[in-house]
């Protein structure tokens, strides 16, 4: 369900960073500039109204002129399930802002005029449950990408193996729910599992890999600070515990809040996070016929069925540990190049590189990334030997990975693709600035407007 946007277009520049706030803070909406490109047709903005889960007004001397503000107003007042859900910003010093519709002073009003930040705040924590980010986001051009890079990710750092020194993961680090959330855990896993099976998806507790905290140090010969090896504190978690948290971080609990709010943490705390984050390996694929490949999952598939995906998207799990019964991302990005992209070619350990941890923003997921370069044209690599999605090679050119990122960027910007997109969009841009390091100003004028 949607947020439904009435705006005056005379008012579009102060809306617009509005729109964008509720878009990284995946929150989907109807908001006729991105939404409509066809033309703005009257059938349209009733179906909306009448599918949306709340109803933003932004008010202003503008939108009190404005037609369509006041018939917009006055159908979502008149909807019972957006009773108590319709939501007056002023935008403009409007003193007779309570003559739009003969009960919106009943309504609590957000002055953004005067209080932007405490309002931006009010609505995205108080309304939509969702903790406020407080980190940059990832951004090339006009791209943003809802990820915090908290290792490497700078066209230069490469980590190979050896580089990356893992301690676990032990038993005595074993994630376990919240009381809260094990509170109504049974019915939800219940209820996924129905829907599951009635969809012929696939819904399985397995064991995965979970990140406790990361720290970057070491020194060279000199003594000066390196930023290797990365070091990863791991211990164990579910499939369940992930779905029941990260996955389903709206969640409201019997206190009233979501569980991203009362146990997401901040960003970059990963040692007091109370989600179960289980570390993903996020990787493309470069042939040595410069091809980049990428992938589609499954639609049989619990998360996110159909959508894009890196090459190599995957959960460690513990069959990725050494012989010492220390994890080795190495070896699950081995193993899920094979499963996913490259077949029967294995690669070897020295075509791995990873360029560094981040973490997303919505499901706060924390995953390795980097890129594995085969000594294979793309046409002697494949099928996988999991077949659940289809792989597919782009040109690994400035221009073929730019125009690639600029279309998919532009329907979630435009609301008709989740954020499940970013991490996909973020890999391409990663091996495309490792790869032409002294581009990155051409990549940037590229993916702008």
């Amino acid at each position: 369900m949607k947020t439904f946007i009435s705006f005056s277009s005379a008012d579009r520049e102060i809306v617009e960073p509005f729109v964008e706030m509720l878009r990284l803070h995946y929150i989907e909406f109807f908001y006729s500039d991105r939404t409509l490109k066809g033309g703005y047709f009257a059938e349209d903005i009733v179906k909306a109204i009448d599918q949306c889960r709340k109803f933003i007004v932004f008010i202003s001397p503008n939108a009190m002129k404005s037609e369509w503000v006041s018939k917009e107003v006055a159908m979502a007042m008149s909807r019972d399930h957006l009773r108590g859900k319709v939501l007056p910003i002023l935008i403009a010093d409007t003193p007779n802002w309570t003559q739009l519709h003969p009960h919106i002073s009943k309504l609590q009003k957000f002055d953004h005029f005067r209080e932007p930040q405490e309002v931006e705040n009010r609505i995205i924590e108080g309304e939509f449950n969702r903790p406020r980010h407080r980190h940059p986001y990832y951004r090339r051009g006009d791209v943003t990408i809802q990820v915090l890079v908290m290792a490497g990710g700078d066209g230069q750092t490469r980590f190979k193996h050896g580089d990356i020194v893992c301690d676990g993961p032990t038993k005595d680090r074993t994630y376990m729910l919240p009381a809260d959330v094990q509170l109504e855990a049974d019915a939800r896993i219940a209820k996924k599992q129905a829907e599951c099976q009635a969809s012929g998806k696939t819904f399985i507790d397995n064991p995965q890999v979970r990140l406790i905290d990361a720290t970057q140090w070491g020194g060279s010969a000199g003594q000066l600070i390196e930023n290797k090896p990365l070091r990863l504190t791991l211990g164990m978690t579910n499939y369940y515990s992930t779905f029941l948290t990260n996955m389903t971080r709206d969640y409201v609990l019997p206190c009233g809040q979501s569980i991203a709010m009362k146990y997401g943490r901040d960003l970059d705390d990963l040692l007091n996070s109370g989600l179960s984050n289980p570390i993903a390996t996020n990787m493309t694929v470069v042939t040595n016929d410069n091809q980049l490949f990428l992938s589609t999952r499954g639609h049989k598939v619990a998360w996110n069925p159909g959508e894009f995906q890196p090459a190599v998207s995957e959960s460690e799990t513990f069959q990725d540990l050494d012989e010492g019964g220390i994890y080795d991302p190495f070896r699950t990005a081995i193993s899920g190049a094979q499963n996913e992209c490259t077949g029967r070619y294995r690669p070897g350990i020295d075509e791995v590189t990873f360029f560094g941890l981040a973490r997303t923003m919505g499901t706060q997921f924390p995953f390795l990334f980097g890129e594995i370069r085969v000594n294979k044209s793309s046409d002697e690599i494949g099928p996988p030997l999991r077949p659940e999605g289809v792989p597919f090679p782009i040109p690994f050119t400035i221009d073929g990975v730019c125009d690639w990122v600029r279309k998919y960027h532009k329907d979630h910007f435009e609301g008709r693709r989740g954020g499940v997109i970013g991490t996909t969009l973020f890999s391409l841009l990663q091996s495309l600035e490792y790869q032409f390091p002294e581009a990155r100003s051409a990549i940037v004028r590229r993916l702008k407007s």
